[in-house]
């Protein structure tokens, strides 16, 4: 395995990907169930509540570091980017930055 896979994870072609998977949920039901929708629904409520509970504890000023599931990175970095006072930044350069450090 590379040693930079977990950093190539973060790019947005996969995200692109895993939120194609998603929706494409979205025809799972019947004329009357619409499972998938639902599904999708619960999904993105999830990830509006870890975030939500961010901006609960995180004061101005704050750096957090989230670790969640990779499923949860593309709606996180949304709402991140669209939430005032809030920005996502990717890890890749401070996993970088300590292999350098690390090295030396």
């Amino acid at each position: 395995m590379p040693e930079n896979t977990l950093a190539g994870f973060s790019g947005i072609p996969w995200r692109s990907l895993l939120l194609a998977a998603d929706y494409s949920a979205l025809r799972i039901g019947d004329g009357v169930s619409q499972s998938g929708a639902v599904l999708n629904a619960r999904y993105y409520e999830r990830n509006a509540r870890i975030f939500g509970r961010l901006m609960q504890i995180a004061r101005p000023g704050d750096r957090v570091l989230v670790v969640y599931g990779f499923g949860h990175g593309y709606w996180l970095s949304q709402f991140a980017a669209s939430v005032p006072g809030y920005a996502n930044v990717e890890v890749g350069r401070y996993l970088a930055r300590a292999k350098a450090e690390a090295g030396k």
